[in-house]
């Protein structure tokens, strides 16, 4: 009837009023965090194909776009967060629990009660915060704090393979800078070699005469 489908609405109107923002908010995160995650890729493909300096420079440029998406994963859990209370301030109204982590206890009793007591409209609007609920407690919040850590290993090892690369160059560096200095010694050895063989035929036990 009109009375049961007013409250329906009523209650679809509280809810998207509660999550609106979180939902346009995290559609824009996980767009630029694509956005980015391609570009980290694209930096990944030349490191791979370029001289050990200009790898270094791709590597730190794609650490930077990782820490940007790190950020981003905790924006998107933040918003879950907040999006979670939205719409647990809706379920409080229709008897569901919890226990003090936010799981909730023996929702499908509940559920099942509300199907039986409340009409067709009113029930799917209740059932549309349950749904969003399940989603980010179960789902987007756990996943988002798992690619965190994801994206902190990716992070480390970067930083790692930076740093050994660093090393093996300058370890190169100053073994050519030692080979030099030992091609010249040994240039110089053999010239000082002349000059006495030279002197020692001059003014020596083996002098010309």
């Amino acid at each position: 009837n009109a009375i049961a489908e007013a409250r329906a609405e009523i209650i679809k109107a509280d809810r998207e009023a509660r999550t609106f923002f979180e939902n346009m908010r995290e559609d824009i995160v996980n767009a630029r965090i694509d956005r980015d995650t391609t570009n980290i890729e694209i930096l990944e493909l030349k490191a791979d194909l370029s001289s050990w300096s200009q790898a270094v420079g791709y590597i730190e440029q794609a650490n930077e776009l990782l820490i940007k998406n790190q950020k981003a994963q905790t924006t998107i859990m933040n918003n879950a967060k907040s999006r979670l209370a939205d719409n647990k301030a809706v379920l409080d109204k229709y008897g569901f629990n919890y226990t003090k982590n936010g799981w909730l206890t023996q929702p499908e009793k509940t559920l099942e009660k509300l199907k039986k007591t409340q009409t067709p409209a009113e029930y799917e609007a209740i059932k549309e915060a349950y749904d969003e609920y399940v989603a980010d407690m179960y789902r987007t919040i756990p996943q988002a704090e798992k690619e965190w850590w994801s994206l902190q290993q990716s992070i480390e090892e970067n930083r790692k393979s930076i740093e050994e690369t660093n090393k093996a160059m300058k370890e190169m560096i100053d073994e050519a800078k030692v080979s030099v200095l030992t091609s010249k010694f040994d240039s110089l050895s053999k010239s000082l070699d002349l000059i006495e063989a030279k002197m020692e035929r001059v003014y020596g036990a083996n002098k010309i005469y």
